[in-house]
């Protein structure tokens, strides 16, 4: 399954697939105090379809994501306040930029971000690739001939509303300590049905402040 990001700024765009179709919309509002982003089903209203808020405080380091589906995965944790990211999205060492987080399938999974290639979820038991950032000139849909960036999905047992939960958070903590920065940085792929890459550039993995 491939989510387009229209536009690319996954704080603002809705995710559609190639026929034209609104999977998510992703919304952040901005104030004195911080910012506020919010995912949605499509729907009339916000409260009808939403599924989490993100909230940053601005002079803060701490992000809380509220969201029913953390419930589940981190009841521990949730304390019908939000889940503080770092708990949601933890690390493993000090110097590991990884994060990782529990799926409702009960398994593990790893978001990994890597400099000219971008963000990499796998699961970790097998390691097989779950989720990946990529850019490619679409063949198929309404974005025949346009250069677009999307979140390939592919088969897998965790919920996708998860999946695409822990990337925004992942993304907006990276931009912000990146100053914000909105780089391209997605494999490219010559050919999106068999999700060959090419033009890959291998980068360490950047260290993208804490949550």
């Amino acid at each position: 399954m491939d989510l387009y990001l229209t536009p690319d700024d996954p704080e603002n765009t809705t995710m559609m697939s190639a026929n034209g179709v609104a999977h998510f919309r992703a919304t952040t509002t901005k104030s004195s105090e911080g910012t506020i982003t919010y995912l949605q089903r499509p729907s009339e209203t916000l409260e009808a379809g939403l599924i989490a808020e993100i909230h940053s405080k601005k002079g803060k380091k701490t992000t809380i994501a509220k969201s029913t589906l953390l419930g589940v995965i981190a009841p521990d944790v949730d304390d019908g306040q939000g889940v503080d990211a770092s708990k949601f999205l933890y690390r493993k060492g000090r110097f590991n930029a990884s994060r990782y987080f529990m799926g409702d399938d009960g398994a593990e999974y790893r978001w990994k971000y890597q400099k000219k290639i971008g963000w990499t979820m796998t699961k970790c038991s097998s390691g097989d690739e779950i989720t990946q950032q990529v850019r490619w000139s679409s063949g198929e849909g309404m974005f025949v001939g346009q250069k677009k960036c999307a979140l390939r999905i592919y088969p897998c047992t965790i919920d996708i509303e998860l999946i695409v939960l822990s990337f925004l958070v992942v993304e907006k903590k990276r931009r912000e300590s990146k100053g914000d920065e909105r780089e391209t940085v997605h494999v490219v792929v010559d050919d999106p049905i068999d999700g060959g890459a090419s033009g890959a550039e291998e980068g360490g993995s950047a260290t993208y402040g804490e949550m």
